[in-house]
């Protein structure tokens, strides 16, 4: 009877304990949150039509430029259209965060450590405080963020927002929120949509084959490598550019030029350094002849005038 009677006396200072320290943890600001959050949710919904109309005219302007082969412009906008579009995703991620903090709100208003809520509900808690730190366009965020952080501590705020060792940030909000470079089968994947949302003909739609955002011009369908097109390209432009022909003429009178030239600009360069026999010694007589004496000058142009008769 003792023992029966130590174990009962031993369970009823547990639950008296439990419930002290559940009446004296209860947050006050439980429904401050509840509000914020509430309030969150319609700015959010505000955010997502916003989005969503900046993609669809994103897409139709992008389809306009593809339309014209105007690649090079249609390439940053394409990359803008894939980060618009990662951030719409973010936002129903964050959608869903909301409902489950709303949904298991009791939870959070009686623990007071982030270890002894569910796991479901840390995650979603965390996932709001990383999202505050990145999205500045969501100020009730940051409001939400702060009585999170005054909730469960600062320690709990930095892990998740520098996403250091232990934190609970889901990898596709991570991902959506943090994008430098934008891959190339997005790019080209974003193309085939665009082309197939607008009921493009099959030509234009062959033409995401040929479309390399990373050189910004068009494959041929052959075996060399984009590097060797891409010299390719630049020697072709640069032979057709008329400052290849100024640059050529003037190496050709400073020194001969071993390299082959084509066309008109070999022999416009074979007349200029040996045009009827003549060597390149008059040019620089005639290019020094300032440093004759005043009283030679008339004789010295006689002479010359003589000798190019």
């Amino acid at each position: 009877m003792s023992k029966k009677n130590s174990s009962k006396t031993m369970w009823s200072n547990v639950f008296r304990s439990a419930i002290v320290c559940v009446g004296s943890t209860r947050w006050k600001r439980a429904s401050k949150c509840k509000n914020l959050i509430m309030q969150f949710q319609a700015q959010l919904v505000n955010q997502k039509n916003r989005r969503h109309s900046i993609i669809k005219h994103s897409k139709l302007d992008i389809a306009q430029l593809l339309q014209f082969g105007n690649l090079e412009h249609a390439l940053p906008r394409l990359e803008q259209l894939y980060k618009d579009t990662c951030l719409l995703d973010a936002y129903n991620q964050i959608e869903n965060f909301c409902k489950g903090i709303i949904t298991n709100l009791s939870d959070i208003s009686i623990c007071s450590f982030v270890q002894d809520l569910p796991i479901n509900v840390a995650i979603a808690v965390a996932n709001l405080t990383f999202t505050a730190s990145r999205c500045g366009e969501l100020s009730l965020l940051h409001q939400i963020r702060n009585l999170f952080r005054e909730r469960y501590g600062v320690e709990f705020d930095f892990i998740n927002v520098e996403l250091c060792a232990g934190n609970l940030v889901d990898f596709e909000l991570r991902k959506n929120l943090s994008i430098n470079v934008v891959p190339e089968d997005e790019i080209l994947k974003l193309f085939s949509e665009i082309a197939q949302d607008l009921n493009f003909p099959l030509g234009f739609k062959a033409l995401k084959q040929n479309f390399n955002p990373q050189f910004h011009s068009d494959y041929d369908g052959s075996d060399q490598k984009p590097e060797v097109m891409n010299d390719e390209m630049y020697r072709d432009v640069w032979s057709t550019s008329p400052m290849s022909y100024e640059v050529g003429s003037r190496r050709s009178s400073s020194s001969k030029d071993t390299s082959p030239m084509k066309g008109d600009n070999q022999e416009s360069c074979s007349n200029r350094t040996t045009s009827e026999g003549m060597n390149r010694t008059p040019r620089m007589s005639i290019a020094y002849v300032d440093d004759i004496d005043e009283d030679d000058k008339s004789v010295n142009q006689e002479k010359r005038l003589g000798y190019w008769d």
